[in-house]
Formats: structure tokens, sequence, C-alpha cells
């Protein structure tokens, strides 16, 4: 029987075998556990069950091929209590780390059973693993299209502007329901601190003309209803190179690039400025940019980053993204809201941001999710400091042109080159043939290198899951195929 679990365990997962191997062997005791619901997809146990439990666990995951089991033990030594029938299982994986496991079911329901402690590691994983798929599903195609669209449009170096605003005040606005409760005070404020409003804040502010010094963007694909052409029309737009070009196009007030954001490597081959991290939503960006300018303090309003009471927007916000809210968080009342993976990425982004920045003071002002670092607040202090509108205007004029890519030309004839050899490695293959010498040319394309190699870290996690591999009878040359093939999808878009 011993023989049998380490041959099975040493086949399985032989890394564990090894450690298992070189460890202190002692008795380790089983633990009554729950069943996972019929709901879940994955469970996560740092104990195991008796002899019971496993038949019933195993019964579980025969019920679905889909379902997986994750054992992270807190001691090496309890792999000793699985059941040889369920170390067999391709559907049991013994981990150490929870990032691999939680690629295994992105958007899908998971458990943890008994007295596991990660459940906030597993969380995190799940947050950036789903927003980094969301982020990268249509291959960045919108994004990089959008990069080079809009270098051909006239606009200004937004970053020259470090440090011109000094110890002033700024207000960043966002779309939450609480901004309704702030018009007022801020028509008070124009030359008291500088007032930015970003994505679909902009139509309720403009609604009560709340007076902007700065107006921002960075949604790719803005939604049309949610702006008209004459809003905020002469305000300078902050924005980075990924901004719908359609937008930017339309606006005829100063365009001031931000920077890069440095979401995809072929950006940086594309154009020479600086990276320029800021975030994940246009709130972030605008807080990212106001620090950048030197402001402080920082307040909030309308940074919900949450829905209560059945709202998800202020008043006058145009049309709803379909964007669902499903996991819970706190209000600073203490009450029970939810928000979702991009809104929960932005107030970890935050709280950073805030340690990072312990010299600026920060105030929140919003109605939704405690941000840790910036502590809520009631009211913004009215004290002049000068006729900002006439500042912004003087800093924006002296700015310079923003840099301008003329890579264009090469990234196509690479995008050429890549797709010639991505198709006589597939020739190759399907006639039994080595794709070696294709392979190495691959690995001379920028378009491969810059852009397919990155992509497919990210997208073989899911077209290679466990268990589409344990179908495949020939796994190595159907996963290169499968490679390869997602590659020439990619290269489509772009041709």
């Amino acid at each position: 029987m011993q023989q049998d679990f380490l041959a099975t365990l040493e086949k399985n997962h032989p890394l564990i075998a090894f450690e298992y191997a070189l460890s202190e062997k002692k008795e380790e005791k089983s633990f009554p556990l729950p069943l996972p619901s019929e709901k879940a997809v994955a469970a996560y146990t740092a104990e195991m069950g008796g002899e019971k439990w496993q038949e019933e666990i195993i019964q579980w995951l025969e019920q679905d091929p889909k379902r997986i089991l994750f054992f992270l033990p807190r001691f090496i030594q309890a792999v000793k209590l699985v059941s040889v029938k369920l170390l067999d299982m391709s559907q049991f994986i013994i981990a150490k780390n929870v990032d691999p496991c939680v690629w295994e079911h992105l958007f899908q329901p998971w458990e943890c059973l008994g007295a596991f402690d990660r459940k906030g590691e597993i969380e995190k994983a799940l947050l950036q693993g789903e927003l980094t798929v969301s982020h990268y599903r249509d291959f960045g195609k919108t994004f990089l299209n959008n990069c080079i669209k809009n270098s051909s449009l006239s606009s200004k170096n937004g970053r020259a502007l470090k440090g011109k605003f000094e110890g002033v005040p700024a207000v960043i606005c966002g779309a939450g329901p609480s901004l309704e409760t702030h018009f007022a005070r801020l028509k008070d404020l124009k030359d008291s601190a500088l007032i930015f409003g970003g994505g679909s804040a902009i139509m309720p502010l403009a609604k009560h003309k709340i007076p902007l010094h700065f107006i921002a963007s960075i949604d790719p694909a803005s939604p049309p209803f949610r702006f008209q052409e004459e809003t905020y029309s002469d305000v300078p737009l902050l924005f980075q190179r990924q901004v719908d070009p359609t937008f930017l196009s339309k606006h005829q007030g100063p365009k001031l690039c931000c920077g890069k954001s440095g979401s995809f490597a072929l950006e940086e081959f594309l154009f020479k400025d600086e990276v320029f991290d800021t975030g994940w939503t246009v709130g972030t960006f605008m807080a990212a940019v106001a620090i950048h300018f030197g402001c402080d303090p920082i307040y909030f309003v309308g940074m919900d980053l949450a829905v209560s009471s059945e709202k998800r927007y202020a008043s006058g916000v145009e049309g709803e993204d379909g964007r669902c809210d499903v996991l819970e968080g706190v209000n600073k009342r203490g009450e029970k809201v939810f928000t979702r993976p991009d809104f929960l990425a932005a107030k970890e982004w935050l709280e950073v941001l805030a340690r990072n920045h312990p010299e600026k003071t920060w105030v929140n002002l919003s109605e939704g999710l405690c941000i840790e670092g910036i502590p809520f607040g009631e009211d913004i202090p009215n004290e002049r400091k000068g006729d900002l509108f006439a500042k912004v205007k003087t800093e924006v004029e002296k700015l310079t042109v923003a840099a301008y890519s003329d890579k264009k030309q090469e990234l196509e004839k690479s995008i050429q080159k890549t797709a010639r050899a991505i198709h006589g490695a597939l020739v190759a293959l399907a006639e039994n043939r080595s794709p070696l010498l294709f392979e190495v040319e691959l690995e001379e394309e920028l378009f491969y290198t810059k852009h397919l190699a990155p992509l497919w870290e990210v997208w073989k996690h899911l077209l290679q899951k466990r268990e589409i591999v344990s179908q495949m009878e020939d796994s190595e040359r159907e996963k290169k195929i499968q490679q390869l093939l997602f590659f020439q999808e990619v290269i489509g878009e772009f041709t």
C-alpha cells in the first residue's frame, strides 16, 4: 500500500513527492470536513478528511469533469492521509501556492472547506486573474489600434505639468450616487481647488453646471450616449493613448497626453514617452494625475466604488453598462454594499497610492467602500487659491507637443512576417516535420516577442486547462498546434 502511494504521488506530483521524501515523518490526523455544494466548481482545503469523506469527495468530483479539489496542506506530511484512488485523480491537485490554482476556475463558483485560512489569498489571486483576462479579452486589438490612431491626433505632453500646482487642493469626482450630495459645494470651489471630472461623471457634472478644471478619460470604448460634443468642450482633457479615438477627436479643447499605460509590451515599442501607472479606473487615473501635479490635499467625491440601495451611479449618468456587482463590501456605516472586480482593484490601488504618499492629506467624502489610509471627511474648505482657471490656461499653453509614433510600418511588416512563420510551423506539424526553423524565425519578430508571447502567458491558462489537456492523445504536439492556432487567430484581428 505504501509503495502504491509513493508511486502514485511521484507520478502525479513529482515535486511534492520529492519534498515529502526529504521531510521528517510524523503522525498527521484527518479532520471532519464538509462536502462542497453542488454549485461549486472548485474547492480548497488545508486539511484532509477521513476515509468516508474521501469516498464522498471522489463521487462529487466524478459527477462533473469540470470539478476540481485543491489540497494545500499546512505540513507536507499530511499528503500521507490521501487515498491512492483520490491521489490518482486528475481532478485532485496538491498545491503550495494559490496563484496557479485560480486559473482553473476563473468566473466560476468556488468554496473553502474546513479551517482554511487562505481565503483572502484566493480572492486576491482571482481578482487579479479575472481582471487580467478581461483586459486581454480582445487580444489587445482595440487598445493598440486606439494607440496608433490617437498618435496622429495633435496633443500636448500632459506629464510636463508635474509640480505645477504644488499645494493646490484637488477634488476627484467619480460617478457614484453620493456625487449628488456635493453639487452645491462643488459650484463654490472653482478658485479653491482643482476639480477633476472623468468618465461617467462628466454628464451629471455638466447637467449641474459644475466648473471643471480638467476632464479625463482612459476608456478604450466610451459609450457614445454618455458624452455630448458640447460638454466641457474647452476644458483640458487628460487622457492616455488607449482612449477611444472617436471621443478624443471630437474634443475641441486642449488634449493632454499623460504617457503610456504599460499594459501591453507593444505600446513600449510604439511610443518613447514614459509609462505612467494610473491604476484601474478613470478615478484612479485622476488621483495619479493630481499627485503628479503636486496637489494637496486630495478629496474624493462620488468615488463610492460600490452599489447600495440598488443605485450604481449618480442621477444624470446616461445608460447602464451591464456589468454585475457581485462582490460584498462594507461602507463607512458598516452596512453591506456590493462591488465589482474593477472597483475592488481601484480601492486596493488607491490604498497603495496613499501609503506611498504619506506626505499628502487624503480625504474621502464618498459613501461607498472604505479605503484604508484615506479617512472619511465631511467637507472641503473653501479657501481661495487665486484664479485657478487662469493658471490652468497659462500652464497648458506652455506645454509642448506629445511624442508621436513613426513605427507603424515596421509593426505592419513584422505582423506579415510573423503570420508567414506561424503558417509554416503549422504546415510542418501537419506533415510530421519539426517546426523548429519557423519557431526560430518567430523569436526574431517583434510582433511575436512584444505581443503574441505575452498574450499567450495569459491565454494558455484558459486554453490549456487541466480538463482540456487530459483529453489530448498527444499532449505536447496538440498543445503546440493549439498555441499556433491561437497566434493565427490573434494575427487575424490585426490584418
